[in-house]
């Protein structure tokens, strides 16, 4: 069963931390996982690494770009997250 944990999102300067799930990039995460960078982890099927995410307590670190043509999504006040960044 999915935490039932109410979306927090704290921003200082040119950063963002979230627990909202929206803006994790779930494909990047496993990217990253099935690199040398993380070489005692392995990537998981797209479907379970969604439902690890929803299992879990995440939050995650975001810089929020001023000029909002990333285009990763949408911040809660209108602006955009650069996300991905690795």
């Amino acid at each position: 069963m999915p935490l039932d944990v109410p979306v927090q999102s704290w921003q200082r300067d040119a950063y963002l931390v979230s627990t909202d799930l929206a803006l994790v990039q779930v494909d990047e995460v496993n990217r990253v996982f099935e690199s040398d960078v993380m070489w005692w982890a392995q990537g998981l099927p797209r479907d379970v690494m969604i439902k690890t995410f929803a299992n879990s307590l995440c939050f995650g670190l975001y810089q929020v770009c001023e000029d909002g043509n990333d285009g990763s999504g949408a911040k809660p006040d209108g602006g955009h997250v650069e996300t991905g960044k690795y």
